[in-house]
């Protein structure tokens, strides 16, 4: 729904760092294009860049980025500044260069590359300076376009998606003052253990869910509602229900929607107002995270490190602490000096906190981090022999 992390940054406090976060993080994200290469070949892209360019994994990994040139790549003198700048060993910020798909289709690409700490690293033998190189362009969103020209106005969709597999939506949204019907006990702070029913607007244990004789992805357990496709015209129509009466689970359900222009017409701007009615109002911490996101990526509101790493932190607070994710974005706003002073001892402390919460990529990082140390107090006590 919501990109998970700002990548498009400085680089990291190291080579081991960055290697994590683009190996744990970046790899399989669709919302950010990114590629991972040496001097003289490509080392990895990840589904953003796949998707951006029409080349697969095996198309481009050992090869070069000529793949990507054209004619009118050459056009200007863009490509030879920036080729000196790559040369130089310096990072190269918003390069504007036209860039070719596979199918032979050519679009304007903004290309931002940083030398990982100008360090090297050992691939085939040879030592080759490593970069990691993010690709925005003004079409990323084409493919959302493409299936907004599918819905008319009111947002219907066209009766053949009707009739795939229809199921309730499993949102986001995690009120722990909430109990399930069904069981009576709270319900998880693990949004992938709670089930969401837009059409009564109840919401009950996954778990609970899973045993109910009713299958969920035709009827609702608690209504006898019939199971809608998310994004048709009946979905949207129900989440303006709740939105209308001010639910904080279907503003951040909405926001989404909005997010995504499923089964309505794309606004980023549309998206950071619910998001903001959840995050204030309602004092919901994921939609006080979704809307970090939003301010770091600036989608909908002026791009703003300071005011994500506030509601970052406002997250937190309404998490009673518990939100790994907040952590872990705080931990990088702290690593690359954004929104915070850089503080590697602060950074570090997030993401341990993160780690112990159980997110997956903290946990990496923590182990890259002290990977590095110990590879520095090795060559340290070499050096001293």
């Amino acid at each position: 729904m919501f990109p998970l992390i700002c990548m498009d940054r400085k680089a990291w406090r190291s080579k081991t760092t960055a290697l994590a976060m683009f190996n744990h993080v970046l790899l399989d994200c669709d919302h950010v294009n990114c590629a991972l290469f040496s001097e003289n070949q490509v080392i990895a892209v990840n589904k953003g860049w796949q998707n951006m360019c029409g080349f697969s994994v095996a198309d481009i990994v050992g090869k070069t980025m000529l793949l990507l040139q054209g004619p009118k790549t050459y056009e200007g003198n863009s490509l030879s500044n920036f080729t000196t700048a790559l040369a130089s060993g310096n990072d190269v910020l918003d390069a504007a260069l036209i860039s070719y798909r596979k199918d032979g289709s050519f679009f304007a690409n903004h290309v931002s590359m940083y030398c990982l700490e100008h360090t090297t690293i050992i691939l085939d033998n040879n030592n080759k300076k490593l970069w990691l190189g993010f690709y925005k362009t003004n079409d990323d969103n084409a493919a959302v376009n493409d299936d907004n020209t599918r819905k008319d106005s009111e947002g219907e969709t066209k009766e053949d998606d009707m009739q795939g597999n229809p199921q309730h939506h499993q949102h986001d949204h995690i009120n722990p003052g909430l109990n399930c019907p069904i069981c009576l006990e709270t319900l998880p702070t693990d949004d992938r253990n709670f089930v969401r029913f837009t059409c009564c607007g109840q919401g009950i244990h996954k778990t609970c869910a899973d045993a109910c004789p009713t299958n969920i992805m035709i009827r609702c357990p608690l209504c006898r509602a019939h199971a809608i496709v998310d994004g048709s015209k009946e979905d949207i129509q129900r989440l303006l229900h709740w939105v209308e009466r001010g639910k904080t689970w279907a503003q951040i359900i909405l926001a989404g929607r909005y997010f995504d222009g499923r089964g309505i017409l794309q606004s980023y701007a549309k998206a950071a107002e619910l998001l903001m009615q959840a995050a204030t109002v309602g004092a919901d911490p994921d939609a006080q995270f979704n809307l970090a996101l939003l301010y770091e990526n600036g989608h909908g509101v002026e791009q703003s490190y300071e005011c994500a790493a506030d509601w970052y932190e406002m997250a937190i607070v309404s998490g009673n602490g518990i939100y790994p994710r907040a952590w872990f974005n705080i931990g990088v706003l702290y690593d690359c000096g954004d929104g915070f002073d850089q503080s590697f001892e602060k950074s570090r402390q997030c993401f341990t906190v993160a780690a112990a919460q159980g997110h997956s990529a903290a946990i990496e990082f923590i182990y890259a981090i002290e990977e590095e140390e110990k590879e520095k107090q090795t060559k340290q006590a070499e050096v001293k022999r």
